[in-house]
């Protein structure tokens, strides 16, 4: 999914890419998944997370440090 979009998930993993010219700092689903409390997504790059064994659906909101201008992308879990 698009750092700055967000997306849905049913599990498993969530692949967030980056097309910006600069890395970007995901914060906010340490409770969902497994990358912490805050990880980077390269630029021009992607990043894998898992998606927690104990996490629960529903919506859960991130920062993303490269998507100025834009509300707050979230993750949905179904």
């Amino acid at each position: 999914m698009d750092v700055c979009a967000g997306g849905s998930t049913t599990g498993g993993s969530v692949t967030f890419d980056n097309n910006h010219n600069e890395a970007c700092t995901i914060t906010g689903l340490q409770s969902l998944l497994s990358c912490g409390s805050s990880f980077v997504v390269p630029a021009k790059g992607s990043m894998t997370c898992n998606v927690l064994p104990n996490a629960t659906k529903g919506t859960y909101p991130y920062t993303a440090s490269c998507c100025r201008k834009r509300t707050n992308p979230s993750v949905v879990y179904q």
